[in-house]
């Protein structure tokens, strides 16, 4: 005699479970991926931060060694960032390593020149003095064919422990957000609120039109950019033109 119970558990559930794990999974997984995608973001974006503070010395002893050339105190900041720089090419963000010198060199010379976006005038590494101002500045003599020069290379000069005779630096790191979704999520999470200081990224919110170039890039480009900060001051040891000086302190942290 057959009996109706016989195999009654392995009837298909129906009602109000049916799908209920796909709908589950679905709510789920995109919060899960996000979750892992952005720790490992976050990750990269605190290591950008620590190599930024160490481009930002290299950019200040470069200037104080080079007569406060701007040019040579962000190409020597894009060096010293190098291993967490990237570009864009076809498919997407490329990181390159830079573990052997050969890789280095290949790496560095197509960043050398620190634009990443000639429309936009965006550059890789942004150097601003925050000071000596000029009212600051321990004097100056007329050097042939040099105008006005600071003499930091003086002994009397050099050995002086005013503020005129530090340069502060601010040095702006753009860093590219390089891992697919979390880099979107992450780039709109910065533009409408502020990130943890942690990072040390910009916390001033009140001038908003700052922050185009870096809309723009995400629209124009499809590239996720975030601006790193970081600050160093060291004492100037050769000598530099008056004009090279700020009049005014236009960094975005005093």
């Amino acid at each position: 005699m057959n009996d109706p119970r016989v195999g009654q558990d392995r009837l298909p559930r129906t009602g109000s479970t049916a799908g209920q794990v796909e709908v589950e999974t679905a709510i789920v997984l995109p919060m899960v991926v996000f979750l892992l995608l952005g720790l490992l973001q976050m990750g990269l974006l605190q290591q950008a931060r620590l190599f930024a503070e160490y481009a930002a010395y290299k950019a200040v002893r470069t200037g104080t060694l080079y007569n406060l050339e701007m040019g040579d105190m962000e190409r020597a900041a894009v060096a010293a960032a190098l291993p967490v720089l990237s570009y864009g090419k076809s498919g997407g963000e490329v990181l390159s390593i830079t573990s052997t010198p050969s890789k280095w060199v290949k790496k560095y010379a197509y960043l050398m020149s620190n634009m990443m976006f000639d429309a936009l005038g965006m550059k890789y590494a942004e150097v601003v003095l925050c000071g000596p101002l000029r009212n600051d500045v321990p004097g100056t003599y007329s050097a042939e064919g040099d105008g006005n020069v600071v003499p930091f290379d003086n002994p009397e000069v050099a050995g002086g422990t005013g503020k005129g005779t530090h340069i502060r630096l601010e040095l702006t790191l753009n860093y590219r957000l390089v891992i697919p979704f979390a880099d979107y999520v992450i780039h709109r999470m910065w533009l409408n609120k502020d990130i943890t200081d942690v990072l040390r990224v910009d916390q001033n919110r009140s001038g908003m039109p700052k922050f185009d170039k870096y809309s723009m890039a995400a629209d124009m480009f499809g590239v996720y950019i975030v601006p790193i900060r970081a600050h160093y001051s060291a004492k100037l040891m050769s000598d530099a033109k008056i004009d090279k000086f700020p009049q005014s302190n236009d960094c975005v942290v005093h």
